[in-house]
């Protein structure tokens, strides 16, 4: 199911919360014992979120650019 637009960050916060506590708990991957799609979304998830700092990191070059003028 999908978030609905007002409140899609506060949705996804909670759940990457809860995911970064089991990270905290861990001592290494393998005591998160995953099953093999679990890891396969962990890995994806990492990939989107690099991908997501890339993409505020862009947005808040063009907020200054656009404070400069």
């Amino acid at each position: 199911m999908s978030n609905m637009s007002y409140c899609r960050f506060q949705n996804t916060l909670q759940s990457m919360r809860d995911c970064n506590n089991a990270l905290v708990d861990a001592e290494d991957l393998l005591d998160l014992d995953l099953s093999c799609e679990e890891m396969s979304a962990f890995t994806a998830m990492f990939n989107l979120m690099e991908s997501m700092m890339e993409d505020m990191d862009r947005l808040r070059n063009v907020e200054d650019e656009n404070n400069e003028d």
